[in-house]
């Protein structure tokens, strides 16, 4: 985040940390992302949500990841036979859960931070599939 007090939107950022089981040392593999809106306050519009909101949201969002987790007879979103999602299937339910909420996901920037510190921009290819653009160093 910048110093001081942020002057627009596009000056906050947030990051986020998720973990999955793995037979590697510490039992688990660490996906560390950053996510930053580059749109104006004025194109995010208001948003709110009620608790009535937010319960269906959060139904639609876990049935959303059982359908992706049970792609059959491999699911690109899931390493572990439908067990739990990979980093595509997280990445693939946050743009889709930005689009349920009205949000608009093109103005969304979302990088993936490997292990060795390579940056990942977050796109779609044609297919809907979220594909890793390497940032320069």
């Amino acid at each position: 985040m910048t110093s001081g007090t942020p002057s627009t939107v596009s000056d906050i950022f947030i990051g986020v940390i998720g973990a999955k089981p793995c037979s590697c040392p510490g039992g688990k593999k660490y996906f560390h992302y950053m996510i930053r809106y580059e749109g104006s306050l004025e194109d995010a519009g208001t948003v709110t949500f009620t608790d009535y909101n937010m319960i269906d949201i959060i139904k639609d969002y876990q049935e959303r990841e059982n359908k992706l987790t049970s792609i059959l007879p491999t699911s690109p979103y899931s390493d572990d036979g439908g067990v739990s999602l990979n980093y595509k299937g997280v990445e693939k339910l946050f743009f889709d859960t930005l689009d349920r909420m009205n949000i608009d996901k093109t103005k969304m920037v979302l990088q993936r931070i490997e292990n060795d510190g390579t940056i990942n921009t977050i796109m779609f290819n044609n297919n809907g599939i979220p594909t890793e653009i390497p940032c320069p160093n």
